[in-house]
Parts: C-alpha cells; sequence; structure tokens
C-alpha cells in the first residue's frame, strides 16, 4: 500500500517540473497523509492543476467517510471494482512526489519507517483516480485515490505492495480521457519504470501525521542496528 508521501519541492518548481495549465498554491510537504488536500494533475481540456482529498469517495457513496479506506486501488482489480470502474475508464490522474514512506518489522517486533525516493531525489508521479462527490450541502467533493501493485525487488523486504510509478513518457496518455482500452492502461501499472529507488531508515516522527518537517526525511540509523540501506540492482 502506499499510506503516506513527500513532496519536498514548492509551487515553483513543480509548476516548471510538469509544464501544467492553472495556478499552484503549495508549499513542501514532508508527511502528507490520507484526507489531507494535495494537488493533483487532471486533463480539463489539457493538464491542470486542481486540490483534491486523498481518499476516493466513489460518486455513488452515501457519506465521506468511505475514502479513509480508499487511499489505495489495486491495479490488478481496478477495471473490475465498482469503486474504481469509472474512474478507471474516464478520470484518472498523476499524483506527484518526489517519495514515499512504508513500514518495516525490525528485530525487536517493531515496526520502523523507511524513506523510498529517485536515486537523484527527482521528482515523479504515482498513477492515480479520481472521482467528484457531492455532499449533502450541495457542494462538490474532488478526491483520489493511489494505485499499487506489486512490490518489486527493492520494496517487497519492506512491504509486499507499492504505488505504481509511471514513466513520463506514459503521462498524456494516463490523463487521456479518450482512451479507455485496458489493452493500452494496465500495461502503464508495471510500477517503477525508472529503475532508480533507492531507500533509508527514517525517524519514528513520521509515525504521526502532524509532524510535517523536513526531519521526517532525513536518514537515521535503524534503533536496533538492521541495515535497510539499499538501492535496485542494474
Amino acid at each position: 500500500m502506499c499510506g503516506r508521501y513527500t513532496i519536498t519541492r514548492g509551487e515553483r518548481e513543480l509548476a516548471e517540473h510538469f509544464a501544467v495549465q492553472g495556478t499552484l498554491e503549495f508549499q513542501p510537504r514532508f508527511n502528507i497523509a490520507p484526507t489531507q488536500m494535495i494537488p493533483v494533475i487532471v486533463n480539463e481540456a489539457g493538464a491542470v492543476w486542481r486540490p483534491m482529498r486523498w481518499g476516493l469517495i466513489p460518486f455513488w457513496a452515501r457519506d465521506q467517510s468511505m475514502g479513509a479506506r480508499m487511499i489505495n486501488a489495486r491495479g490488478e482489480t481496478l477495471a473490475e471494482k465498482p469503486a474504481f470502474r469509472r474512474s478507471f475508464e474516464s478520470r484518472r490522474c498523476l499524483v506527484p512526489a518526489d517519495g514515499f514512506y512504508e513500514w518495516r518489522m525490525n528485530r525487536e517486533r517493531v515496526k520502523s519507517p523507511v524513506y523510498f525516493h529517485l536515486e537523484d531525489r527527482g521528482l515523479f508521479c504515482f498513477a492515480g483516480l479520481w472521482d467528484r462527490w457531492l455532499s449533502p450541502e450541495g457542494l462538490d467533493v474532488f478526491s483520489f485515490t493511489i494505485i499499487t501493485t506489486k512490490a518489486n525487488e527493492v520494496i517487497l523486504p519492506v512491504h509486499e505492495r507499492m504505488p505504481v510509478i509511471l514513466a513520463p513518457g506514459d503521462y498524456s496518455l494516463w490523463l487521456d480521457p479518450e482512451e479507455t482500452r485496458k489493452e493500452r492502461l494496465i500495461p502503464l501499472l508495471g510500477g517503477d519504470p525508472n529503475g532508480a529507488l533507492v531507500y533509508h531508515s527514517v525517524s519514528r516522527v513520521v509515525n504521526s501525521p502532524r509532524t510535517d518537517s523536513p526531519e521526517c526525511v532525513q536518514g537515521v540509523e535503524d534503533p536496533v542496528g538492521t541495515d535497510l540501506w539499499g538501492r535496485m540492482s542494474d
């Protein structure tokens, strides 16, 4: 799964890197958690920024509490699941990020957080889905979920699932609402096309979603000495 991630760049760098239309108001985030409002990229006659709530609320949901359980969508089944099927067909989005967290059990049977990122610390995008839900007050609530797949060899020692990281060359295809063919879209959900993920142990301060500072991504020694540093082999 993917339950926390980071965008440690400011709005100017994000705007320049992704060349997306519209304005973007954003401060660096070091510990993004579910239910928070985060900018994603959608296609509205071109790629545009739109702030959305993390945790998909399907248009047919009775209330927004459903979103807390829908922060991830399994790539293997999203084309068939009622909660995701319509969004997969025409409401796909890019979720900008530059890292994400997972937790592993150390030798003391205590879960310790690790931080995954590209070797060059660059920006990338998770594959996401979005939807619009109408609240009882008549307000539009936009929300999204992050697609996951089977973990690759780097992440597997930590967790059996990983977020899908799209190749930059696939961004436009993923965003295209006119593209509905499963045979074109499903192959994009392979995991990490960049082949350059690395990771390191971080402080347990990241366990609290209230902590959102550079300390969250700083490397630390594992509390019981387990070596958690690594990189993907060629």
